[in-house]
């Protein structure tokens, strides 16, 4: 199986500063912190079948009212 790339940018002024790390196959990683809330992130397209599997968590930054009219739907 050949090696991807996990790619991270985000901007900086007029342009972008990125970072790249060579991913293995059958990898595991795990987003945090500024990785997670402050870089975009993307692999790069391969030849192969390649699966991914996401697990993500909701952030709601609406406050307690929004959030309990949403939950009753009120």
């Amino acid at each position: 199986m050949p090696r991807t790339w996990l790619r991270l940018r985000r901007r900086r002024g007029e342009g972008w500063q990125r970072w790249a790390a060579e991913v293995a196959p059958r990898s595991l990683y795990r987003l945090s912190r500024a990785a997670r809330h402050a870089w975009e992130h993307s692999i790069p397209p391969v030849e192969t079948k390649r699966y991914s599997v996401t697990f993500r968590t909701f952030v709601c930054d609406l406050g307690v009212e929004a959030l309990s009219s949403i939950h009753t739907g009120a």
